[in-house]
């Protein structure tokens, strides 16, 4: 038999057990949510360490702000991005509060100080491991379709934000992989490219438009299972767009075959405007509409036959007009209009497409040169900016380019004199 006092005693020692495993738990606990922050103040800090180097522009609707994607430093998987506003006639230059995240690329500007832009998470420690030790070879990427397997790094998912002047960022909830955005010219509505890479996203592949206000999307494209969309660009009227497809064949050097495509904007049809296989479309490189809205701005891209030039030298880029009609696409610029040197050339169509702005490089690899030449006249005139120039862009309507200088410097030239280009901007050191 147990006396009571016994029993009491061990029903205390119960009691004290428990509150020390419980207090155990919870120091744990705070030492692991030490460690994360840690972690995470250890992780900014190394990303801000260094200068600040830009990595986009963009035109803001107004005659003279542009927004800047700013990194804190070259090592894209680990830099910060985040946008930078410059009103550069007033002298101000104002960086973007963004979401819990890292802005990933370049920026489609809405009418008035609105911009939308890609907004990837930032990694965590263990993705960050698994990308240090298990680099891009080790997930098997497919260059064909752009997609990752399942179980991929997570921080490859990317929403897309929404900025209002006086009302910061709001993110629009789209699952998966979504870039390249393009705002309507006539509404509200935003198209953008949808890659599933996670395969876990519930939408298809291909383009697709968003109502910032409202979250309702539709998809605008089909592509195949091996095929790419990307680029997507609206119609003057707002009724269709033009995008780039990228089609697994044996008719280009590489085995793909990339070309430019049409659909309504209500999704109801889509067809091919060009079935050479040899549109030009790097990353940033966008086609543009004619002012007429009958025809689509592009970028052809050929190969040199001559042996005897190297293999990175063989690439020759010449400007065209594919016509809504179905005809024949007809050839506006020449590679030597466009002055391109031997390694290629960046071309950049104008809104309507009257201009191309081209940045080619000297023979011995040096200092980029910037044209600006006429699509109607071949007329070309030599912007004297020297150094490693990229990216650039346009205003909308056209008068105005904005380009990057050596990673640090932005700059801007008017038509009425394109040979007088001023600084407006230059990323200062960390």
């Amino acid at each position: 038999m147990e006396f009571p006092a016994t029993q009491v005693r061990r029903e205390r020692g119960g009691v004290r057990r428990r509150v020390l495993l419980a207090v155990a738990a919870l120091a744990l606990v705070l030492l692991a949510v030490g460690l994360v922050q840690w972690h995470r103040i250890r992780a900014a800090r190394a990303r801000a360490a260094g200068p600040l180097l830009i990595w986009g522009v963009a035109w803001l609707h107004e005659p003279d702000t542009i927004a800047l994607s700013v990194a804190t430093r070259a090592d894209h998987d680990q830099a910060l991005e985040f946008p930078m506003v410059v009103d550069f006639a007033r002298g101000v230059a104002t960086r973007v509060r963004t979401p819990d995240g890292s802005a990933d690329g370049l920026f489609l500007c809405r009418p008035g100080r609105e911009f939308v832009f890609p907004v990837r998470p930032r990694p965590g420690a263990f993705a960050m491991w698994r990308l240090r030790h298990f680099p891009m070879g080790g997930l098997r990427y497919r260059p064909a379709t752009g997609h990752y397997p399942a179980g991929g790094l997570p921080y490859f998912d990317t929403d897309l934000a929404l900025w209002t002047e006086g009302r910061g960022c709001r993110l629009l909830g789209l699952p998966g992989n979504n870039r390249a955005p393009s705002g309507s010219p006539v509404g509200e509505e935003v198209a953008f490219l949808h890659m599933s890479l996670r395969r876990r996203s519930g939408m298809g592949d291909g383009i697709w438009v968003v109502a910032p206000a409202t979250g309702r999307r539709r998809q605008i494209s089909h592509p195949g299972p091996e095929d790419l969309d990307g680029l997507p660009r609206w119609s003057p009227d707002g009724r269709s767009l033009a995008f780039t497809r990228l089609r697994r064949g044996a008719r280009a050097p590489d085995g793909r075959a990339r070309d430019l495509w049409v659909a309504a904007a209500d999704g109801s049809s889509e067809r091919p405007l060009t079935t050479a296989g040899s549109l030009y479309a790097r990353p940033f490189e966008p086609v543009d509409w004619a002012r007429d809205g009958a025809s689509v701005v592009c970028v052809r891209e050929s190969r040199t036959r001559d042996p005897s030039v190297p293999v990175d030298m063989q690439t020759r880029q010449s400007v065209w007009r594919a016509p809504l009609s179905g005809a024949e696409p007809t050839q506006l610029l020449s590679y030597e209009q466009l002055h391109g040197g031997p390694y290629g050339a960046w071309i950049a169509v104008a809104p309507g497409g009257d201009r191309v702005a081209v940045i080619t490089e000297t023979e011995d690899g040096g200092e980029s040169c910037l044209w600006i030449v006429s699509t109607a006249t071949g007329e070309a005139i030599r912007v004297p900016a020297g150094g490693d120039l990229w990216p650039m862009a346009w205003s909308a309507d056209g008068r105005k380019l904005a380009f990057v200088r050596d990673s640090r410097e932005a700059w801007v030239t008017e038509s009425r004199d394109w040979r007088h280009p001023r600084r407006v901007w230059r990323a200062a050191g960390r």
